[in-house]
């Protein structure tokens, strides 16, 4: 018996494939016809389910309605993309919660605006005194570089290179200084903003009893 007769004599439900198939449970005496795989090849008879274990496919009655289907399994490397991008999720939602948690415990600790906006101040002047201080000692440093990029010898050039090291570690500091204040200003701020928040709600809460 030809391919072709063989299929069209085993199919009593309508099969639509390119990737589509007809599982063998569907209805007595149906079976697989063919499928094609997810390399787009195309395989007939028996062992078709086999063959395109890894195909999506539906299978339609003989009425064409759809009676059951199978999803592509993912990947290994759509899994492992998967896993990874759920750990993302779980690391920021554990993050957003520890902010959380420090927004409320610094809100219990403040019962006046005036208290924020000093604490705030005083935060700023300490990281203002401390860049001032290196500004000086950085000014003090490049005298002595300029002094002894005059000199020659091992040893000027040992010291011209210590001095170089100083200033940019002074200098590194400085600017880790500076982008702490601009961290500061906003953590405070935003302090403000939720605290004022928080007073209104307690004070339409007060004014509906």
């Amino acid at each position: 018996m030809s391919m072709k007769k063989s299929l069209t004599m085993t199919a009593p439900a309508v099969v639509l494939l390119a990737g589509l198939l007809i599982p063998q449970y569907l209805a007595a005496g149906s079976r697989i016809t063919k499928c094609q795989d997810s390399d787009g090849k195309w395989h007939y008879g028996d062992m078709a389910a086999q063959e395109c274990e890894d195909s999506k496919w539906t299978a339609l009655n003989a009425h064409g309605v759809v009676v059951d289907e199978k999803e592509v399994p993912p990947s290994a490397a759509e899994l492992r993309a998967r896993k990874a991008r759920q750990a993302e999720l779980r690391k920021e939602q554990e993050r957003k919660a520890r902010e959380e948690a420090e927004w409320q415990r610094m809100l219990s600790v403040y019962d006046r605006e005036e208290f924020i906006v000093f604490a705030r101040d005083t935060r700023l002047e300490n990281l203002n005194a401390m860049i001032q201080v290196n500004h000086d000692l950085l000014k003090r440093l490049r005298e002595n570089l300029e002094e002894y990029q005059l000199l020659s010898g091992e040893k000027a050039e040992a010291e011209v290179k210590k001095l170089k090291q100083r200033i940019a570690s002074f200098e590194q500091d400085n600017q880790e200084k500076t982008a702490e204040k601009e961290r500061v200003v906003a953590t405070y701020n935003e302090l403000l903003r939720r605290f004022r928040e928080a007073k209104k709600q307690i004070a339409a809460k007060e004014a509906a009893k």
